[in-house]
């Protein structure tokens, strides 16, 4: 491929997952990870594709040397934004991740302290008081990030 060739493909794709990032770091901010959903194929795409650039620089640095000063600074410039948004975004799933971690503590600690306490029969045949009333409590979690 074309050093400039190159240089212009892996600015491009670069942009754009820079671009999907910078949402996704948004919508982390603000707490709504179930719409990270909607950039996941776009993201996905565009990681293979600048995986894939940068394994072909990784075995051919060459075309380094060969691109246009311009477009050279502006690869660096790129991947440098790029570098500086992928561990921003990795905080912020981190933090994510463990936000849901301790909600998720929470739910079980309430459930255990409401289900503690005697459990079976009284002496009248009826479900015992620590036992919820005597009532089944269901619980379903879907965790997803």
């Amino acid at each position: 491929m074309d050093p400039n060739s190159l240089a212009e493909d892996l600015i491009a794709v670069t942009s754009r997952l820079s671009a999907i990032l910078e949402q996704e770091n948004k919508l982390l901010q603000a707490m709504k990870p179930a719409r990270i959903t909607t950039l996941q194929d776009d993201k996905v795409a565009l990681a293979n594709a600048y995986q894939a650039l940068m394994r072909e620089l990784a075995r051919d640095p060459a075309p380094i040397a060969q691109m246009e000063p311009i477009l050279r600074q502006t690869v660096e410039k790129t991947l440098k934004q790029f570098n500086e948004l992928a561990n921003r975004n990795m905080n912020a799933l981190r933090a994510a991740q463990e936000v849901n971690r301790r909600v998720m503590v929470t739910i079980v600690d309430a459930i255990k302290s409401q289900s503690t306490g005697q459990r079976g029969y009284g002496r009248t045949g009826r479900a015992s008081a620590g036992d919820a009333g005597g009532r089944p409590i269901s619980v379903s979690v879907n965790e997803r990030l």
